[in-house]
């Protein structure tokens, strides 16, 4: 089941997140299987690079995203969690799947 109640700017790192997370766990019948590893990747990179710098919430973001909860819980803990990762990692991560980082 997912709870949205917020909408979240995909131009940022955080809202990023949190859009590929809504896609993903919120309608995955709408994406073509290129958008869903994409998503996933976005996901998943930012969770294990967030992890990698001991950020303490990861399991808990991971449980939320999955669970599509797009609140402003979810979007501070997101935030956190990409700040955590750094930019260096954020810039690496966003190369590896063709993203492109402002």
């Amino acid at each position: 089941m997912s709870i949205k109640t917020i909408e979240p700017d995909a131009n940022t790192p955080d809202g990023m997140l949190l859009a590929a997370a809504e896609a993903l766990y919120g309608c995955p019948d709408d994406l073509t299987p290129e958008a869903q590893q994409f998503a996933r990747s976005l996901i998943a990179g930012v969770l294990a690079a967030a992890g990698a710098q001991r950020f303490p919430q990861v399991d808990i973001l991971a449980t939320l995203l999955a669970r599509c909860e797009i609140t402003a819980r979810t979007a501070h803990m997101a935030r956190r969690a990409c700040d955590a990762a750094g930019t260096v990692a954020m810039r690496r991560l966003c190369e590896r799947i063709g993203l492109a980082f402002g």
